[in-house]
């Protein structure tokens, strides 16, 4: 049996794939790639597997290598890439999951009534207009149409625990002025 490479770094390697390891002093880059080849299958697996959705599972394998790329520029380390990567795919899983329930309710609060004129819509949007303030109303609005949480954030100049809150806020009005109405 082969003795370990001592260029490459234990958390890096993975038994039998040391072959084009990167070096200690390679690149950030460099690590996210060799990471990739090793562990972008395993964890698109994992992401499958846990969302039951293609598409989700390979926006979580994305986001993780993004995030491991970006903490490495900042200078971060990592001791176990392959664990490292795994619990961000899981987390943002679970958070996809989370503001998609959100969403839902959301979009539950904020459906109108059926009605049976054509003034009810409008007088509708009149009243969501006198209870929610400007931004929150933005925020609404964006959302509604498809609008991502980060995207809000970016085309309003705000954070994105800023747009959950005014999203959370509003949802919470409407829903109390519905109740009030009954």
């Amino acid at each position: 049996m082969e003795e370990p490479d001592a260029s490459i770094p234990a958390h890096w390697a993975v038994a039998g794939t040391e072959a084009g390891a990167p070096a200690e002093d390679a690149s950030p880059q460099e690590r996210v790639l060799f990471a990739y080849r090793l562990h972008a299958g395993s964890l698109h697996r994992l992401a499958v597997a846990e969302s039951r959705d293609a598409e989700l599972a390979r926006d979580a394998v994305q986001e993780a290598f993004l995030r491991l790329f970006r903490h490495l520029i900042a200078g971060g380390t990592v001791d176990s890439v392959r664990s490292w990567l795994a619990r961000v795919v899981l987390n943002f899983l679970r958070d996809e999951a989370r503001r998609e329930a959100r969403n839902e309710r959301l979009s539950r609060t904020l459906r109108a009534p059926a009605h049976t004129g054509p003034e009810e819509p409008s007088a509708l949007m009149e009243q969501v207009r006198t209870i929610l303030t400007p931004r929150e109303r933005q925020c609404v609005e964006l959302r509604l149409i498809g609008y991502r949480y980060e995207e809000i954030a970016e085309t309003l100049g705000i954070r994105c625990g800023t747009v959950g809150c005014l999203l959370s806020r509003a949802a919470q009005k409407l829903a109390k002025t519905r109740q009030e109405e009954r």
